[in-house]
């Protein structure tokens, strides 16, 4: 199911080119108001599945989301004002924003890239990506540090949802759900974690999942199912009772975070700093760390 990414003009970060450039840290979440659904990794599945639903979907080969809607193009959590929701978990996928790692190729270095279009993004307000010298300042670094601790939960996460499908543990879904005016919302070929089979696994394979730090993110994707029926709360009231198939979390792809020319980095990660905010840092990993402004 994959969709437009709301990355529009991409480039290079460059201390030539955006020397004088500064980011406001209040610029909202508008770019993300259409959006029904994000990528999560399986560190944010904790704090995530506090208010959302967190499902499986990308037919063969799925990828963890967070529902965030029951129409396509609808986010429930994003205001008029383009502020995200008091007190709910915003995911790494949307607080990276307007940076992304982006290579060339698969045997290219990753490089630090951002959208120019963000209108959080100028001259004059904010807080400065360099010094008058051209090093990055304090923000960027941060940033850097962010956007490496993402990749690698990428990575971690796909690990995890590999290791799901070894298991056979994923099973299609569809489920349907009424909001306050009486309206049906189908939520169709979603996967989930079949608790059956997980409680068939003998010893052996759940002590392995615990040590891996698996087990805990499947019970947090458990428990944040009944999320679905606060999402039809936060749907607005309407006139007549019907039936509508919301596509959210179908069989089809979770947009892998691809944005202009090359390869971006997919997924969404937060190692450890998972709370809603701002980039914040955190340790990479040799061999996959962002490459510094050209």
């Amino acid at each position: 199911m994959a969709s437009k990414s709301f990355y529009n003009k991409v480039v290079p970060l460059n201390r030539d080119r955006h020397r004088k450039l500064r980011l406001r840290m209040d610029g909202g979440v508008s770019f993300v108001a259409d959006r029904h659904y994000v990528p999560l990794t399986a560190v944010e599945f904790y704090e995530a599945a506090r208010d959302y639903p967190v499902v499986f979907a990308g037919g063969d080969d799925p990828s963890p989301l967070a529902m965030l809607g029951l129409r396509t193009g609808e986010n429930l959590f994003v205001g008029a004002d383009g502020r995200w929701a008091d007190g709910m978990y915003i995911p790494a996928f949307v607080r990276r924003y307007p940076f992304i790692l982006a290579r060339a190729g698969e045997t290219s270095d990753f490089t630090v890239c951002l959208d120019e279009s963000y209108e959080g993004l100028s001259e004059s307000e904010g807080t400065p990506l360099f010094d008058e010298q051209g090093k990055e300042s304090e923000q960027v670094s941060r940033i850097m540090k962010f956007l490496n601790d993402f990749l690698i939960e990428t990575e971690r996460t796909r690990r995890f949802v590999e290791r799901l499908n070894e298991l056979g543990l994923l099973t299609v879904q569809s489920m349907q759900v009424q909001d306050r005016s009486g309206k049906t919302y189908a939520l169709r070929d979603f996967r989930m974690v079949d608790e059956k089979k997980l409680k068939e696994l003998d010893n052996e394979v759940l002590g392995e999942l615990h040590r891996a730090g698996y087990l805990g993110c499947i019970y947090a994707h458990l428990v944040s199912l009944g999320n679905v029926i606060r999402l039809a709360s936060r749907m607005p009231v309407e006139g007549a009772a019907g039936t509508a198939d919301s596509g959210a979390a179908g069989s089809g792809t979770a947009e892998g975070g691809t944005a202009g020319s090359g390869t971006a980095e997919g997924g969404t990660a937060d190692s450890g700093a998972a709370g809603s905010g701002t980039a914040d840092g955190g340790t990479a990993d040799s061999g996959t760390s962002a490459a510094g402004p050209a």
